[in-house]
Parts: structure tokens; C-alpha cells; sequence
């Protein structure tokens, strides 16, 4: 299912295989907008994201490491995935419909949202959580969540650089 661009083709086979689990359950959870008076978040929407930065990566002298790649693909799969969860909501009424006050608020944080859901697939009891299929590699799953929030409005550049297994994942790309 998952499509792979330009500079995300050459990524290991094991890295192909955590990621096509990642875009199956990525697909699961947004192909029923629960926000569908918006543009499309589905994972056709990712899709697009994914072949944009691949052009926009193919046109500069950047390299991404396959942890790297890896790290972005998910990245794009699941930062909308805030966009289908009632969670955060105080006072939410699952009985009800959502009011115009409640769709904004998750508008507004969906990028926050995304992270938290990201974060909490590996950490909550499996009970609590979204199945977002990144359980084989908790090692990345707080970079995941990072570039999954702050793709909108927050100040990427406060994030610094990790080593994870001997190779350094830049927060920034220059």
C-alpha cells in the first residue's frame, strides 16, 4: 500500500516493512474523516505530503540516513492523525455531535494531538491506545512524534540533534 518517492526508495527492507505497517494502520485511521468538513486527511493526503518532500529533498544536496527516512515516512503517514480523535476534549459527549467550538479545538491541535497519540501508541496499555504500528521500533517513536507536531505553527528550531545506534538524526535540516 504505501507509495515510496524519489529519495524514499532506497530505504532498507526492513525499513519498507515497519513502514508499510505504520501506512496500514495510518489508512485504517484516517480513511473516516472525523473532521470531514476539512480538506482530506486521509492517508492519500500523506501520500501527497510524502511526494512533495521527496521532490523538494531530490532538488538539494541533503542525504537522509535510512533512520532518517524512515523517521520522516512515518512522520507524514501519522501527523494528521490527531485530526480523527476526541480525546483530548473536556467534556466531550460521545453521544452528541461535535459543535463548531470542539471541531475548531481539534483543528487548532491536531499537530499536538498527533504527537500525544503517537507517543502513547507504545506507552499506554494496548486497551487505551491507538494501534498506529510502531511497537518494533520504540527507539524512533519520540522522533516520529516531534516532526509529526511540529509540522504546523510550532518553532522547529528548539529541537536539537539525537545519535540513535551510532548515527546522528538531525532536527533540522540546513
Amino acid at each position: 500500500m504505501m507509495k515510496y518517492f524519489g529519495v524514499f526508495l532506497d530505504i532498507s527492507d526492513e525499513g519498507k516493512a515497519f513502514v508499510g505497517t505504520v501506512c496500514a494502520s495510518a489508512a485504517l485511521l484516517l480513511k473516516d474523516q472525523l473532521l470531514y468538513q476539512y480538506t482530506d486527511h486521509t492517508v492519500d493526503h500523506s501520500f501527497r505530503v510524502e511526494e512533495y518532500i521527496s521532490k523538494l529533498l531530490q532538488g538539494s544536496n541533503i542525504a537522509l540516513s535510512d533512520n532518517e527516512k524512515i523517521i520522516l515516512l512515518c512522520a507524514i503517514l501519522l501527523h494528521d492523525v490527531g485530526m480523527q480523535t476526541t480525546k483530548y476534549l473536556k467534556d466531550f459527549d460521545a453521544g452528541q455531535p461535535l459543535g463548531p467550538a470542539q471541531i475548531e479545538e481539534i483543528r487548532q491541535r491536531h499537530h499536538r494531538y498527533s504527537g500525544n497519540l503517537i507517543v502513547e501508541s507504545v506507552t499506554l496499555e494496548l486497551s487505551e491506545r491507538y494501534y498506529l504500528g510502531l511497537d518494533g521500533r520504540k527507539d524512533i517513536v519520540d522522533f516520529i512524534a516531534n516532526v509529526s507536531m511540529f509540522h504546523r505553527s510550532l518553532d522547529i528550531s528548539t529541537l536539537q540533534d539525537s545519535v540513535l545506534g551510532g548515527g546522528t538524526i538531525r532536527a533540522c535540516l540546513h
